[in-house]
C-alpha cells in the first residue's frame, strides 16, 4: 500500500502543474454569462409586459417575485399565466395571446444573449481530445438547464450534468400541452443528466462528494471550477478537491443583478442565508482563473483511466 501512495503522490505534479483527469464545473457564470443572458431576456420581457397591461414596475415587480417564489427559479416558463394583476388588460383576450409580444421579446433577446465566455468551448473540446472526464453541476432546474445545454452545444462536450429536477407543472397541464416536438427533441443526446437531491444547495459539501461517490472519481482526480467563491469554493475546498475560482464571472455588483434581485426566487430566508456565509470566514481559492482557459496553464490534464457508474 506504501508503494501504491507514493507512486499516486509522485503523478500527482507535472512540472509544477497538478495532474487531474475529471474536471467538474459550475454551468452559471462560469461556462456563460447567465445573469446577462437571463436580464436580457427577462428586460425585453418585462418592457412589453409594461406596454401592454399599463402597470407600472411598482405594482408589477412584486407580484413577479411571488410567482418565482412559489415555482422555485427566476426562469419560471408560465409566469405570465400567473401573474393576476396582468389578467385585467387582457379582458376576452386569452392572457398568453394578449402578451405575445412580451413572449416573443423574451425568447428573441435570450437567443442573441446566449453564448459561451470567451475560450470556454475551445477549453471544454482540448480536454475532450484529452480523454479528460468533464463533469457540470449546476443549481439551474433541469428544464432550463437542458434547453441552454442543447442550444450551446454543451451537450456534446460534456460527460455528465447534475441538477436539480424540474418544478411541478400549472394544475391541470401535462408536459404534452406545452411542447410542440416529440419528447426526444427535449432530451440531450450524448451528455448523462443525474439529479441532485430535492432541496440541497450549495455550499453542501456532501453534493460535491456525492457527485464523486456517483461517478466512482476520487478527490485527487478532479478539479471543481466556479465563480463564487462562498458558495463554489468553500464547497469544493470542504470536500477536500482542488478548486479554482472564475474571477470573470463575478456579478453581484451589476446593475443586471439589482433587477434580479428584485423578482428573484430567492426568499429572505435565502438572502439571510447567503449574508450570514458570506461573513463567516474569507475564503481563498487556491488558483483564480481570469478566463476559462486558463485551466490549461494551472492543470496537466490527462485522460481519465477509471470506468463512470
Amino acid at each position: 500500500m506504501a508503494f501504491d501512495i507514493a507512486a499516486r503522490e509522485a503523478v500527482m505534479v507535472v512540472q509544477g502543474k497538478p495532474v487531474r483527469s475529471v474536471l467538474i464545473s459550475d454551468v452559471d457564470n462560469t461556462l456563460f454569462d447567465w445573469v446577462q443572458i437571463w436580464h436580457a431576456a427577462f428586460s425585453s420581457m418585462l418592457e412589453e409586459l409594461l406596454r401592454l397591461s399599463g402597470l407600472d414596475e411598482a405594482t408589477l415587480l412584486p407580484e413577479i417575485r411571488a410567482v418565482h417564489q412559489r415555482a422555485g427559479t427566476s426562469e419560471y416558463a408560465f409566469l405570465i399565466g400567473e401573474v393576476e394583476a396582468l389578467r385585467p388588460a387582457a379582458g376576452d383576450t386569452p392572457v398568453l395571446d394578449f402578451y405575445a409580444p412580451a413572449i416573443e421579446a423574451y425568447r428573441t433577446a435570450r437567443q442573441q444573449a446566449l453564448e459561451f465566455y470567451p475560450g470556454v468551448e475551445q477549453t471544454l473540446k482540448a480536454l475532450r481530445q484529452r480523454g479528460t472526464l468533464i463533469v457540470c453541476y449546476t443549481e439551474s432546474l433541469a428544464y432550463y438547464s437542458q434547453y441552454r445545454f442543447r442550444k450551446l452545444g454543451l451537450d456534446h462536450l460534456v460527460d455528465y450534468l447534475y441538477s436539480p429536477g424540474d418544478h411541478d407543472l400549472p394544475d391541470g397541464m401535462s408536459r404534452e400541452d406545452i411542447r410542440f416536438h416529440e419528447a426526444a427533441h427535449y432530451e440531450l443526446e450524448r451528455t448523462q443528466h443525474r439529479f441532485t437531491p430535492p432541496g440541497e444547495l450549495k455550499p453542501n459539501p456532501d453534493i460535491l462528494s456525492s457527485i464523486l461517490r456517483d461517478l466512482g472519481v476520487r478527490h485527487d482526480q478532479a478539479i471543481y471550477v466556479g465563480d463564487s467563491a462562498h458558495k463554489d469554493i468553500w464547497m469544493a475546498q470542504r470536500a477536500g478537491v482542488l478548486d479554482a475560482q472564475a474571477l470573470y464571472g463575478a456579478a453581484q455588483h451589476r446593475e443586471a443583478y439589482a433587477l434580479l434581485r428584485q423578482v428573484s426566487h430567492w426568499s429572505d430566508d435565502d438572502v439571510e442565508r447567503e449574508r450570514l456565509l458570506i461573513g463567516k470566514d474569507h475564503v481563498l481559492p487556491t488558483y483564480r482563473l481570469n478566463g476559462f482557459a486558463d485551466l490549461l496553464d494551472i492543470v496537466e490534464f490527462t485522460a481519465f483511466e477509471g470506468v463512470p457508474v
